[in-house]
């Protein structure tokens, strides 16, 4: 079988959840972290079919606590400029993800200010999955990919 690779659009909703992905309950495949600058994401659906989100231009990384089997739960993803304080308290697994939990929630909602302040046009995606497994990042771009499984002419 080979597949044929698409790039998809992809949205958010009011929260940040990304829409359009569809690798929502999706197995990780793969998590790449290329040449500080691109982080790739790879989901397989239960269709087979493999989604690919993939972080260009990435500033700040942070991946904690992955673990054999995890499935990508929620996927969000915000821009920088638009968020404030109020949207900070709800969003301490992000902000503490980004820093690979090693600060407490009031000091990393600090430093994502700082973030916002400075670089507002970069993206803050984060990701979580089932079993185990965050990442957080900030960068320029955020591409999604999609391979669709398809049978080889006959």
């Amino acid at each position: 079988m080979s597949g044929l690779r698409t790039e998809i659009p992809w949205k958010t909703d009011a929260a940040g959840m990304m829409i359009g992905a569809r690798a929502h309950d999706g197995h990780l495949f793969a998590l790449s972290y290329l040449d500080h600058d691109n982080l790739l994401i790879k989901v397989r659906r239960a269709s087979a079919d493999l989604v690919e989100i993939k972080l260009q231009g990435v500033r700040d990384v942070g991946i904690v606590g992955f673990r054999n089997g995890a499935i990508l739960a929620d996927a969000f993803v915000w821009r920088l400029g638009k968020l404030s304080s109020a949207n900070l308290d709800g969003m301490h697994g992000a902000t503490r993800a980004l820093f690979g939990h090693d600060l407490p929630p009031p000091d990393a909602n600090a430093e994502v200010q700082k973030l916002i302040r400075t670089c507002p046009e970069l993206f803050f995606a984060y990701f979580s999955c089932s079993y185990g497994g965050e990442v957080a990042a900030t960068c320029e771009q955020v591409r999604v990919f999609e391979e669709a499984l398809r049978e080889p002419p006959k």
